[in-house]
């Protein structure tokens, strides 16, 4: 069995089968904001963005789910696979640090 990189998000942080469209009535199904239960009770919200036209890069953005006062977490430039979930592990570890809502 193969663990593909958005498995290493789901490990530590599970994602709650809640997808979020990220243009409003999209019918992408790329194009979602994923939920991650956090240990604190949060919401965090991660997005794989592709750069351009370019595969093995992406924008990773990671925020807090219904909190409109979430700081934003932003890494571009980011190489699709393993480097993709570290960086979004990390952004979800910010969030996990936070007090209980």
């Amino acid at each position: 069995m193969t663990i593909g990189p958005a498995s290493l998000v789901h490990a530590r942080y599970p994602h709650n089968g809640v997808k979020h469209p990220l243009v409003p009535d999209s019918s992408d199904d790329y194009a979602n904001w994923w939920e991650h239960v956090l240990p604190n009770g949060r919401i965090g919200a991660a997005v794989w963005l592709y750069e351009g036209s370019d595969k093995m890069r992406r924008t990773i953005i990671v925020r807090e789910w219904d909190n409109p006062d979430s700081v934003v977490h932003v890494q571009g430039n980011v190489r699709l696979g393993a480097q993709c979930s570290h960086v979004t592990n990390r952004f979800l570890d910010i969030l996990a640090a936070l007090p209980r809502p």
